[in-house]
């Protein structure tokens, strides 16, 4: 069935297939040789054994298949569950069709808006950071509703850490350990925070613990554009949040892993400030594109902040290539 109105996806899960059936856009119904089970008759049943996993896609680009493929294998190897939050009906079907998953227990959810419409309103969103902000406060939300107390809220369609997913889950590990030996109620990794001289608390790779206070806090306590006007004219939930650390309402901190290499995809030359190869290093974060550049204005080559937590796991600057070489490119290093 190749019309989009009734539509059937072919899903690879382990060493096995399953079909995904769509009817008008909504998914009815899986079946296989193992697998025949209607949806939407119960509450989805959440394995929470190990710390949940909010997967938020939004790109439609090949750069997308590549990073979601990784954190799913990431999920396997922790053997975590997941969810997928996507708004985009054409990308959740080249999801199901492309990538590999560890089970047919493949779920998607749309972002929702309604019950934010306060939130945005009064917090004085930007219209363009509005998906984003319902794409976050849903995971808030629907965390809050199922009593998800960790979990993981990762932009999984941009973000790639280049170690492989034993190593990516052993980071990982480390971060939970900090935050819930020191009751952080956020742990990030370092996207902007650095870039912003320890300003910008951001989402992007973040656990987060008990966080059924956040949205009431995000209601009641309203950020004062004009106390960062300084740093930033985004008006996206991001800072909105920062807001709430710096008044000690939440705490959140951020952290960075020595020596790993991060890709942050995007248009990378086109816009480098935003999309970026980045190191952390000997107190710096680098961005080793910039540095071909030979950018006078130092912007290559900033200082970590006194604060950002640092993670030591036995990461090398030859295990980081080794893996991108291998995983973006298919090679092995050794035969270059």
């Amino acid at each position: 069935m190749n019309n989009f109105f009734v539509r059937s996806v072919e899903v690879s899960y382990k060493n096995s297939k399953f079909n995904r059936l769509f009817f008008g856009g909504i998914h009815i119904l899986d079946y296989g040789k193992s697998i025949k089970s209607f949806i939407r008759i119960s509450p989805p049943k959440l394995n929470l054994e190990h710390p949940f996993f909010y997967l938020k896609v939004n790109r439609d680009t090949p750069d997308t298949l590549v990073c979601l493929q990784h954190w799913i294998d990431v999920v396997a190897e922790y053997n975590s569950d997941f969810i997928i939050i996507c708004d985009n009906k054409q990308l959740e079907l080249n999801i199901l069709e492309k990538i590999h998953f560890n089970s047919n227990n493949v779920r998607f959810i749309s972002s929702y808006s309604r019950p934010f419409k306060k939130i945005v309103k009064r917090q004085k969103i930007a219209r363009r950071w509005l998906k984003a902000a319902n794409a976050h406060l849903t995971v808030f939300l629907h965390a809050q509703k199922y009593a998800v107390k960790k979990y993981w809220n990762i932009d999984a369609d941009d973000s790639l850490i280049l170690q492989p997913k034993s190593k990516v889950c052993h980071l990982l590990q480390q971060a939970e350990k900090y935050a819930e030996e020191n009751s952080c109620d956020g742990l990030a990794f370092d996207f902007w925070v650095t870039k912003c001289k320890g300003r910008h608390w951001s989402l992007g790779i973040v656990y987060f613990r008990n966080t059924s206070q956040i949205l009431k806090l995000l209601n009641d306590s309203l950020i004062d554009w004009k106390d960062y006007t300084n740093f930033t004219s985004v008006h996206n939930i991001d800072w909105v949040l920062t807001s709430l650390k710096d008044k000690n309402l939440l705490k959140l901190c951020s952290f960075y892993v020595e020596n790993l290499y991060f890709i942050h995809f995007g248009r990378f030359l086109g816009d480098m400030r935003n999309s970026y190869l980045a190191c952390w290093k000997e107190g710096y974060m680098s961005y080793p594109i910039w540095n071909i550049f030979k950018d006078k204005r130092g912007r290559h080559k900033i200082p970590e902040i006194d604060d950002l937590l640092k993670f030591e796991c036995n990461v090398t600057e030859e295990s980081c290539l080794d893996f991108a070489m291998e995983y973006l490119v298919g090679w092995k290093r050794d035969r270059i």
